[in-house]
């Protein structure tokens, strides 16, 4: 049956014995105690963070993992793969380690040999699902649409911004279109910065634009982080 321990075999008749027959129980080669770092992309300003090896990562797009673990015996080679594309880790003796950075979700299944023969034993896949990083979004809530206004009203302005992680900025830019079609220089004004979700009222003084008749005045909402930016316009016109 099944042997947990070394049995020690001997025959004997009663008048002479056998040599001594020795079966010795060994490990199963195995890999295993797997642990996975995550680095995070610098712009989200989070520090590196360990993650269950035996359960599926999400992790944002651009997060680099750093893989450690041991096997039973010494290595000769150890890999992840996932269709075509695999990873190589690099074995000392019966401890291994490498890092990988993956481009989408997927599910990386290892293998791994032995000096002497391959290790049937190892972990299940490593199932990592990678986040992309979401567009922020700018919103002017009011008004809703293009207005007719006279030359010297004050209108307010409803903003709304976020994002997925954080905004790296979020500014106000308004610029006059002359009714013959020549813009002047445009007005940026910074609203916020390093916060996920804004939201405020501007005043806004078409007064200060000296417009004639014909005269636009165009607002725009631009929100960026780290990577993408977003923008909203609105169009305040002169009636008169």
């Amino acid at each position: 049956g099944p042997l947990d321990a070394d049995l020690t075999l001997v025959a004997s008749d009663g008048r002479a014995t056998s040599d001594t027959a020795v079966v010795r129980v060994v490990d199963r080669p195995f890999l295993g105690d797997i642990a996975v770092r995550a680095v995070y992309p610098s712009y989200l300003h989070k520090p590196t963070e360990t993650l269950p090896g035996d359960a599926g990562l999400r992790v944002p797009r651009g997060t680099e993992l750093r893989i450690d673990g041991h096997a039973s015996e010494p290595l000769a080679s150890v890999t992840l793969a996932q269709g075509r594309d695999s990873v190589r880790l690099a074995p000392a003796d019966r401890r291994f380690n490498g890092r990988m950075t993956p481009r989408e979700s997927g599910s990386w299944a290892w293998s791994a040999r032995g000096r002497t023969t391959a290790i049937a034993d190892v972990p299940p896949p490593l199932v990592v699902e990678v986040v992309p990083d979401s567009a922020p979004s700018a919103e002017i809530l009011a008004p809703a649409s293009d207005s007719l206004v006279q030359a010297t009203d004050k209108v307010e302005l409803q903003l709304l911004a976020s994002d997925d992680h954080a905004l790296q900025s979020v500014t106000l830019k308004l610029w006059k279109v002359m009714r013959d079609g020549r813009s002047e220089l445009p007005v940026m004004e910074k609203l916020a910065a390093g916060v996920p979700e804004f939201a405020t009222a501007v005043m806004l003084n078409l007064g200060t634009f000296a417009l004639q008749a014909g005269d636009a005045v165009h607002v725009q909402l631009l929100a960026r982080d780290e990577t993408q930016s977003s923008c909203f316009e609105t169009f305040e016109n002169d009636a008169h």
